[in-house]
């Protein structure tokens, strides 16, 4: 279960953040999907960490750089003056997006550009599993 999933409200607007361009247009477009329609933003910054991956970041690291993402989060919502929250979780984007689906109102992601139309597997895992809404937000929003 989410850390602290017992506290996401059911009017809560999820976004998946990862620092990237999208992330950043997805979070604030989760930000006026609450401030329009009432609700809660929660960020959620996912991480893991894998010992089998060769020259990959140690636990540590891993956590750290996860830690220095959140913070970006916490800034884009101070900076816009929203109610929200940004939670850090360890273990596959997905399935932590999916477990923060389960009592959210929508789930909004940024749309990964691999051309052709493709969306990535996070995202389509989301699409295909979520237990509510889920929007996909380009960089332009």
């Amino acid at each position: 279960m989410l850390p602290g999933s017992e506290m996401v409200r059911s009017d809560a607007v999820v976004a998946g953040y990862d620092g990237s361009p999208r992330a950043a247009a997805a979070l604030a477009w989760a930000i006026n999907e609450a401030r329009e329609h009432g609700g809660h933003v929660v960020a959620v910054v996912a991480w893991h960490h894998s010992a089998l991956v060769p020259g990959g970041r140690g636990r540590h690291e891993a956590e750290h750089a996860a830690e220095e993402v959140a913070s970006q989060a916490r800034s884009e919502l101070h900076e816009a003056g929203a109610e929200g929250e940004v939670r850090v979780v360890e273990g596959d984007a997905a399935m932590a997006l999916l477990e923060a689906s389960q009592l959210a109102r929508m789930l909004v992601l940024g749309e990964p550009h691999h051309g052709l139309g493709r969306i990535g597997s996070v995202a389509r895992r989301c699409q295909a599993d979520a237990a509510c809404p889920v929007q996909l937000v380009g960089d332009d929003g």
